[in-house]
């Protein structure tokens, strides 16, 4: 794929999976106290990156399902107390990946905060969310941060076309870039990431 090819709709979930997929194999390598680790999200640890994940995984399932915003907002799951959050993460992860392989998942309508989107729509801004949570875990981590190049295209195809407007707070003001940069650090920077971020 290259990076200005924009990935089909009828992708999307599958982008979501891939990213979901990423996550849980860096997951997988975290431990002991590299859970209570600064992540590149200010004010966040590493567990509360993967909280948020979980969080938002388990929103996408019961959006998916027909619930209202509020009732997905008030329903979504979080990591217990004191529990692993790796389970947490496969439990809520595992839901939501079912949710958008469903068939007509991606021209179904969900209720988002601002009102009805395309089931699609809702997996794009999920697929991006978590791709770039799965950098964060890496980076707090000391795991390799390298993102899978399949995903970081799609998802710079995606978010080129609102370079300079990404809605804050949810994103921090953009990083520029050298002309030379990679496309994942393009990515990381549109989105108000340093690249060489190291805690």
């Amino acid at each position: 794929m290259t990076t200005d090819a924009t990935p089909p709709m009828e992708d999307r979930g599958k982008l979501l999976s891939q990213a979901i997929d990423a996550i849980r194999a860096v997951a997988g390598k975290v431990s002991g106290d590299q859970w209570d680790a600064q992540s590149p999200c200010t004010e966040w640890t590493a567990r509360d990156v993967v909280n948020h994940v979980v969080g938002g995984s388990s929103m996408l399932a019961l959006l998916f399902e027909g619930k209202s915003w509020a009732e997905a907002s008030g329903g979504s799951a979080s990591i217990p107390e004191g529990s692993d959050p790796v389970e947490a993460l496969d439990a809520a992860a595992g839901a939501a990946k079912a949710a958008v392989a469903r068939p007509g998942a991606m021209e179904q309508e969900v209720q988002f905060a601002r009102g009805p989107m395309p089931g699609a729509g809702f997996a794009t801004m999920m697929f991006t969310d978590i791709l770039i949570h799965t950098w964060d875990l890496a980076k707090a981590t000391g795991q390799d941060a390298t993102l899978p190049s399949d995903l970081v295209d799609a998802s710079y195809a995606i978010v080129l076309p609102r370079k300079g407007q990404m809605p804050q707070p949810a994103f921090a003001p953009e990083v520029e870039m050298p002309d030379d940069a990679d496309t994942q650090s393009r990515l990381l920077g549109m989105l108000g990431r340093d690249p060489d971020w190291t805690g």
